[in-house]
């Protein structure tokens, strides 16, 4: 089995990974972790919280999970839209849509942490995007036909789940 880190910046996305990801990746000999940035330290215990992070911190948490011999590679799952200001090349974005915007980040923070077995990856928008992937899936864990709706007429509006703020 190969081994994969994933950090990330909260709980549900740890819950995401923990509950869909892994599951299905265990099956193709993949073990996927999910990693939760941590904003500080009291004793032994790491606290944690939602939303973005300064860089040096992510750079810090990649650091040592791209010291574990190991792991296969090691990637991120951050939101575009609350990303520290001071990641790498953040003052140079580009204008342009927000795919351009992302691709450029993703490349400046690879080029940043310099390993091979770094994949970085920063989604467009909020993690709870991927809910209007499947409002049909989705709508299963919720009683009536409304949620289905309702997240299909939003969906409806964009090219991507992904473009949804």
């Amino acid at each position: 089995m190969k081994k994969i880190f994933i950090l990330v910046e909260g709980q549900a996305e740890e819950t995401f990974i923990k509950e869909v990801l892994s599951p299905y990746f265990f099956k193709k000999d993949l073990i996927i972790i999910p990693v939760i940035v941590y904003t500080s330290r009291v004793g032994n215990e790491k606290k944690f919280k939602g939303g973005g992070r300064s860089f040096g911190k992510i750079e810090n948490d990649l650091s040592k999970l791209l010291k574990d011999t190991s792991a296969t590679a090691v990637t991120t799952m951050f939101d575009f839209y609350a990303i520290a200001h001071d990641f790498p090349s953040y003052e140079k974005l580009p204008v342009g849509d927000c795919y351009t915007r992302v691709k450029f980040l993703e490349q400046e923070f690879g080029n940043k942490i310099s390993n091979r077995k770094f994949i970085p990856y920063i989604a467009i928008h909020e993690f709870e995007a991927m809910l209007f992937v499947s409002p049909e899936t989705v709508s299963n864990d919720f009683p009536g036909e409304k949620v289905k709706n309702e997240l299909e007429n939003i969906k409806s509006n964009y090219a991507s789940p992904e473009e949804i703020n």
